[in-house]
């Protein structure tokens, strides 16, 4: 199934339906089930929705949206966010993933959990923030100020907001 869209010299599909039941708009040939592609590369290269399904105890299904390239005929993913729920496919709880391209694969770079717990490096962050660098020589993180900078860059506070170190 295919739209047309009439101009000066040939009609071209603009938006497909393919027997697989997935549909394309700007790609006649749609690998996933909304695939979105064009040649303004200002705008957008390609976008794809897909699912991924779960079967027995302990496993989770995923939600992804795939950000990325068409290469040798398909969407080649540079990026992703995922919503999956948190602890079996019957939950109601959710988590968001955010995945970078390393290596020839989408892999985890920061998780948000329900509980509003926040991992990079990390899939399961045990604080509102949690960094991980999985390695012993890499810095775990830099916090710049300006060059003048006269305020506080971190403060720590307790529960009655008084600063821990002052």
């Amino acid at each position: 199934l295919g739209y047309n869209v009439a101009g000066d010299i040939t009609a071209v599909n603009q938006i497909v339906m393919a027997s697989t039941g997935n549909v394309g708009i700007g790609t006649t040939a749609p690998s996933h089930l909304l695939q979105v592609s064009g040649s303004n590369q200002t705008l957008l290269d390609a976008a794809g929705f897909y699912n991924t399904y779960a079967y027995g105890s302990g496993n989770v299904a995923e939600t992804r949206i795939n950000l990325g390239k068409i290469q040798n005929g398909g969407l080649q993913s540079m990026g992703a966010i995922g919503a999956k729920p948190t602890y079996d496919t019957s939950s109601t709880e959710g988590a968001l993933s955010f995945y970078t391209r390393t290596g020839g694969a989408l892999t985890t770079k920061m998780t948000i959990l329900n509980n509003g717990n926040v991992g990079i490096g990390t899939t399961s962050p045990g604080a509102k923030l949690q960094v991980d660098t999985g390695a012993t020589t890499t810095v775990g993180q830099i916090i710049k100020g300006a060059t003048s900078q006269t305020a506080d860059l971190i403060q720590v506070q307790n529960s009655s907001a008084l600063n821990m170190f002052s």
